[in-house]
């Protein structure tokens, strides 16, 4: 059998259902665009987590594989996502960065789907199968911390010029 579901997966697809569960509240709660926004953060966060829950079931390495890559690729929108909820949120205006960032993102993610030069196939692991990160991995984990750094930063200016800590 190719599938069995795993203690392990549990914890994943419960995540990935409240996620999406949060998600679809938020946004038919009203129709800003923050939720929007919002609701497209927790769709790509549950189809990482739930991507992942299957390949904790899996016993089947192909499968695995194509797990693996759609849970990355929805890594790599997790942080942009997260940027452009930050940004509404503050209300700052960088659309011009935040379209390089989207178009940075999308080439990951299609190189993640793709290749491996990102995703060199998965690990056997006890509790299931697991990204084996690929020879650039690396480039797109700078990539990743530099949108992050920019969001902390972001976030926490904003947040000592509103209550003038500076």
């Amino acid at each position: 059998m190719a599938f069995h579901i795993s203690i392990y997966s549990l914890f994943s697809l419960t995540g990935a259902i409240f996620s999406l569960a949060l998600g679809f509240f938020v946004l038919l709660s009203n129709g800003l665009k923050v939720n929007k926004v919002f609701f497209y953060f927790c769709c790509v966060f549950s189809v990482w987590l739930f991507s992942y829950a299957i390949d904790y079931s899996t016993s089947n390495e192909a499968i695995a594989i194509i797990c693996a890559r759609i849970a990355c690729t929805s890594v790599v929108l997790v942080g942009t996502v997260a940027y452009h909820l930050v940004l509404i949120q503050l209300g700052i205006k960088e659309k011009n960065i935040l379209r390089i960032i989207y178009f940075i993102t999308a080439v990951f993610s299609v190189i993640f789907l793709l290749s491996d030069y990102f995703l060199a196939g998965v690990y056997k692991y006890y509790w299931g199968y697991y990204s084996k990160a690929g020879v650039f991995h690396p480039l797109y984990l700078v990539f990743q911390a530099i949108v992050l750094v920019r969001l902390y930063f972001l976030l926490f200016t904003t947040f000592y010029r509103k209550y003038k800590l500076f």
